[in-house]
């Protein structure tokens, strides 16, 4: 079944701290692309102490201030003021292509479709890859995303094919389905796995991510965090995120034993030196358990296996197919959905 009407209406949501550098390059980007469909373009400002607010309002977009430092979760108070049906989420070190949110905006016509990613490029020379489409396995003990890196290096065909994720610094997602879900997890703040955690957690309700690879975003790898975040902070965030992600979304009993089991031998490990570092996120994701529990129980029911979302993986290859351990009508992988996979809003 297809939304109406179509085009949808978009706000364009540019995330910012101290970027005023970073808005000067890459927000009139944005602001050209936007405007042949007259989409909102509007800088979510995390209390910046520079002049972003000048140079947005220079460069003719819209200023969204939080009140602090809220991180990605500051989209969420933005997508809750705006009355679109699409917001898109983008991070001020990012440029895009003049057609891009033209590419962004057409799989929404689906009405199973959640979010819509596009392929991302090294800004400084236009071509070279980033991420592209992205699978997912259960490895460790853990949701684990799989970044196709041979099809990085292969012509892409055209239109768009699901992927497990959107990047949270680059893709559009159905407004009333975001804030259904809630969002950016505050349970994960301040960032990384996230935006893995929000498509997750769509995946298991049916609602599909969508990578378009004519939508064409270019990036200048990671400047915020580099500027604000010491050496082996990310790392830490990264392993505690993602048990509380996994945690929060596994519906299989046995995948979810099999990550708390994962957790004790990680834990354990840490007596090792080398190991040590692990020590504090690991206890920091087990104290905040009674969150992740809340967070389960607040989602609406999941109705797809985790076993068909995360396909297969074999020693060197990606099996196109997804397991079929658990019947399901019709392949979730398949795009456009068939009529028979289509729901209503």
């Amino acid at each position: 079944m297809q939304r109406t009407p179509m085009p949808p209406s978009c706000a364009i949501l540019v995330l910012n701290y101290n970027g005023q550098d970073l808005l000067a390059r890459h927000l009139p980007t944005v602001l050209e692309a936007a405007r042949p469909d007259g989409h909102r373009v509007v800088v979510v400002d995390n209390d910046s102490r520079d002049q972003s607010a000048e140079v947005t309002r220079d460069l003719g977009a819209e200023l969204f201030p939080t009140g602090g430092n809220h991180f990605m979760l500051g989209l969420n108070q933005a997508a809750k003021a705006m009355d679109s049906d699409v917001v898109v989420t983008l991070c001020n070190d990012v440029s895009v292509d003049l057609d891009c949110f033209r590419y962004l905006l057409q799989p929404f016509q689906y009405s199973r479709v959640f979010a819509v990613t596009g392929q991302t490029r090294w800004v400084e020379d236009h071509q070279t890859l980033q991420l592209a489409r992205v699978t997912g396995r259960f490895s460790d003990g853990l949701i684990d995303p799989v970044y196709l890196l041979q099809q990085l290096e292969e012509a892409e065909p055209p239109g768009p094919r699901p992927t497990l994720y959107g990047t949270g610094g680059s893709t559009a997602w159905w407004r009333s389905t975001f804030l259904e879900l809630g969002g950016f997890d505050p349970l994960l703040f301040p960032l990384y796995f996230e935006d893995v955690d929000l498509s997750y957690s769509g995946w298991r309700r049916g609602w599909l991510t969508v990578y378009e690879p004519r939508a064409l975003f270019y990036h200048q790898d990671s400047v915020t965090v580099q500027r604000t975040r010491g050496a082996g902070w990310a790392d830490r965030v990264k392993l505690r995120n993602r048990y509380l992600m996994s945690w929060k979304n596994l519906g299989d009993v046995a995948l979810l034993t099999r990550s708390l089991r994962s957790w004790f031998f990680e834990l354990r490990s840490t007596a090792k030196p080398e190991h040590r570092w692990k020590r504090g996120p690991l206890l920091e994701a087990l104290a905040r358990m009674p969150r992740t529990l809340a967070r389960r129980w607040q989602l609406p029911a999941a109705t797809v296996p985790d076993r068909e979302i995360l396909p297969e993986l074999l020693p060197g290859q990606v099996r196109a197919g997804l397991g079929r351990a658990t019947p399901y009508p019709g392949d979730l992988w398949d795009f456009p959905p068939t009529r028979r996979q289509e729901g209503t809003d």
